[in-house]
């Protein structure tokens, strides 16, 4: 009973969130660094007000060109490409699929 009623109590809280990960793909030939900071509102599954940073790199040897992102919920992405352009535009919908998408086929 005492272990229920707390972890309850738990639920009902803001927390706070900080995630660092990597990622390597063999096949690929890619490496995926994400570093994510933000908080997860009491009652939430997610967070809708958190920050992302995303670096997308060949592995060593293999071609193609670095994409670094910036995702920032709860609706921008900033992006920058080591060959071509950079910016920002929202981060919302099938949009940001489609968005993902374009950029990593420009880098390679």
């Amino acid at each position: 009973m005492v272990l229920t009623t707390g972890l309850l109590l738990e639920c009902q809280r803001d927390y706070h969130f900080h995630t660092v990960a990597r990622y390597e793909a063999p096949l690929g030939r890619y490496e995926i660094a994400i570093e994510a900071d933000g908080t997860v509102r009491a009652g939430a599954d997610l967070s809708d007000h958190a920050t992302a940073v995303v670096r997308i790199t060949p592995a060593p040897g293999a071609r193609g060109g670095r994409l670094h992102l910036q995702v920032v919920l709860p609706d921008r992405l900033i992006y920058t490409l080591d060959r071509g352009p950079r910016g920002a535009t929202s981060w919302t919908g099938a949009g940001a699929q489609d968005t993902l998408r374009v950029l990593l086929q420009q880098a390679g």
